[in-house]
């Protein structure tokens, strides 16, 4: 399903859905929804980081240092804050801790 922001969700949090979101790899489509709304010169960089903290299990000062570089690459750019907003969400719904 797509939630109110677009996202390509599964409907329950576990099964089948969830299995194809992870085996297909879709949470790439959600990242790049959330990577165009970054400046272009930041754009790569922000979707790098979107995926290395959703796909690795990270330690809590690790994954908060790369959310704080993607801060720092949305700051100018409103639409990029949200996203950043958005992509933590995302990272709660995956759960990426």
């Amino acid at each position: 399903m797509f939630d109110g922001d677009g996202f390509i969700r599964s409907v329950e949090p576990t099964g089948k859905g969830k299995n194809t979101i992870d085996i297909c790899g879709i949470e790439a489509i959600n990242f790049t929804k959330l990577a165009v709304k970054f400046s272009i010169d930041a754009r790569e960089e922000a979707y790098r980081l979107m995926c290395d903290l959703a796909r690795k299990r990270l330690s809590e000062v690790r994954r908060e240092t790369m959310l704080s570089v993607l801060d720092r690459l949305a700051a100018e750019t409103p639409q990029a804050q949200a996203a950043v907003n958005g992509f933590r969400d995302l990272l709660d719904v995956l759960g990426c801790e």
